[in-house]
């Protein structure tokens, strides 16, 4: 696996923290109904603190209007960061594509899958761990994976990522179909001390365990 996404990062300190963890991939939340809703102006400070480690940056957005991501994206036209967009909704490829700006999305069967898989700018799908466990429990995934990499034909440069939580129980045999580029961990109470508050020897702990489970 080539690494871990840490995201719902709010402040300088719980940056600090990831990186003293050797983390490189880090997740700004711009939903305004997230626990981790992160303001524009509280970015840039992180931002200016950490140009010289080349971190990878991603930036979250559920059905924003298109000024509101340009807008943000301008905070990166000083900067020697190159951000990647992620979406959780299921807007069209027209709109994802109109930033001009490499982008993931979350898989939704709701969505126009195979539009955004073949989208200018799309770099890879990201999977939600609970609903792969699921399909596993119906003894449905084996199907779901083999129409899923029959979707991406023709795209095999496309990374997956996984989105889990901190106490996911993961099942080996979803590891054994799916070659993920990548595991997202979400900043939530489970490794705070209390709201918005991280607590770091829990952190180090949880990525050590994950670490061991997935190598």
């Amino acid at each position: 696996m080539e690494l871990i996404k840490l995201s719902g990062i709010y402040d300088k300190r719980t940056m600090k923290i990831g990186q003293d963890l050797g983390l490189s991939s880090y997740e700004f939340d711009f939903r305004p109904m997230s626990f981790n809703f992160i303001q524009q102006y509280v970015m840039e400070e992180i931002l200016a603190e950490i140009q010289s480690t080349s971190p990878k940056i991603s930036l979250h957005f559920q059905n924003e209007q298109n000024f509101m991501i340009d807008n943000i994206l301008g905070s990166f036209k000083e900067s020697a960061l190159s951000p990647v967009l992620v979406f959780s909704d299921t807007q069209s490829p027209v709109y994802y594509n109109s930033f001009k700006t490499p982008f993931y999305w979350h898989y939704d069967p709701q969505g126009d899958v195979k539009g955004v898989i073949s989208a200018k700018y799309n770099e890879g799908i990201i999977l939600n761990y609970q609903f792969l466990e699921k399909l596993h429990h119906e003894g449905t995934l084996h199907n779901f994976m083999t129409n899923f990499y029959s979707g991406l034909r023709g795209a095999e440069t496309k990374k997956i990522g996984l989105k889990i939580d901190w106490d996911s129980n993961l099942a080996p045999s979803i590891f054994d179909l799916v070659d993920f580029d990548f595991i997202e961990l979400p900043i939530n109470s489970k490794v705070e001390v209390c709201y918005r508050n991280v607590d770091s020897t829990k952190l180090q702990k949880n990525i050590s365990i994950l670490k061991n489970l997935t190598c």
